[in-house]
């Protein structure tokens, strides 16, 4: 089976436990159904309800967003294996480099996420996008938590301009560690605060080796998301059954069912139904291929006018009785992108070339 995964709004702003899977999985997550067949796509999406100030953020950023979402999704889609990634959370650190980029290093990061608003607006619109997710955390409907921190080196400078547009917009506060003369010590208190925001979910985000005495500077981005679905699947109803994971071969494996009014929609070699999560602001979109080997037919038609209006139509839906199986699954995933996200833009801000004079107010990180 294949999986992918994009977490856009309604109004295609990348929010929540905003992830992507893709490829064949292992064969102990593996599930079966007539109604999953070999492939579906879920997408975490925030619901306009009435009174939420959608309009805070700038639509300039939710288009460029979304647009960047799925740049690096078909650059990632193609690796062997499952995929599972958040281009919220990229976005995110991504723009608070922005905001210490400058000359071509700005432009080449503005041009690979699609920021189209002048630079010094960039942070504000982050910061109301989070300030929109905070919200929802808020509302104590679903645990929704999201966190941006700096980690410098505690000798070097950084100009008071770059931790102040990162704490007000960003609310990353920056701690001094010792990567030079303390990089384990450094990375083990990087990992705690990635834990602690994260439920404890994700340990060791940061392997032996990964920062050193060359690191000067660490910005991190964690989400926190826990929804529990507003019409629970019975867990007595899971039971083995066929997942087909290649068009004549299938596996056993587990099969959650639910009886139950959903949303609907067909389209041309698809369908797309929603799950929504308690509270009903966030829900799960699957879209999912009618053959066997429909998921690479899909994926060429994904593109975010497409996903926009497959959205709308699924929006403009009744719900109907349906029978809905589910396979029960555990993703982990992991990869360097710098050379992915280099290769998606000029690859100035990957290289000697980078500026980042406006984090330190020379040229010298």
């Amino acid at each position: 089976g294949a999986w992918r995964m994009i977490c856009p709004t309604r109004e295609l702003v990348p929010v929540a436990d905003a992830k992507f899977l893709t490829q064949t999985m292992p064969m102990k997550l593996k599930s079966a159904s007539l109604i999953v067949a070999l492939a579906v796509m879920l997408t975490a999406c925030a619901k306009e309800q009435p009174g939420n100030d959608f309009m805070a953020v700038p639509a300039d950023l939710v288009a460029g967003n979304t647009a960047f979402a799925l740049d690096l999704y078909h650059r990632l889609a193609v690796q062997e294996g499952n995929l599972f990634f958040s281009p919220h959370n990229l976005s995110t650190a991504l723009a608070m480099t922005h905001a210490g980029a400058r000359g071509e290093t700005e432009r080449d990061l503005a041009a690979l996420l699609h920021f189209t608003l002048p630079p010094d607006q960039v942070p504000g619109a982050f910061g109301a996008l989070d300030r929109r997710l905070g919200e929802i955390g808020k509302q104590k409907q679903v645990p929704l938590s999201v966190a941006n921190s700096l980690w410098g080196q505690r000798d070097q400078p950084f100009t008071d301009q770059f931790l102040a547009v990162t704490r007000q917009h960003f609310g990353a506060q920056i701690g001094l560690v010792d990567f030079v003369g303390a990089a384990e010590r450094a990375r083990q208190k990087i990992n705690t605060w990635v834990a602690r925001k994260t439920g404890d979910k994700i340990q060791n985000l940061l392997a032996p080796g990964a920062v050193g005495p060359t690191t000067r500077l660490v910005l991190g981005n964690a989400i926190y998301f826990k929804g529990d679905s507003a019409r629970p699947f019975d867990r007595s109803a899971t039971a083995p059954a066929d997942f087909f994971v290649a068009p004549t071969r299938s596996v056993q494996a587990p099969l959650m069912y639910l009886k139950t009014k959903i949303r609907g929609q067909s389209f041309d070699g698809f369908s797309a139904f929603e799950l929504p999560y308690q509270g009903e602001t966030l829900s799960m979109i699957v879209l999912l291929p009618e053959a066997r080997d429909g998921l690479a037919a899909l994926e060429t038609t994904l593109t975010a006018n497409h996903l926009h209006n497959w959205l709308a139509a699924l929006d403009a839906a009744q719900p109907e009785e349906a029978m809905v199986y589910l396979p029960k699954f555990k993703l982990e995933w992991k990869s360097d992108l710098t050379r992915t996200l280099a290769s998606m833009s000029r690859g100035v801000a990957f290289d000697a070339r980078a500026d980042f004079s406006g984090m330190t107010g020379n040229r010298d990180l």
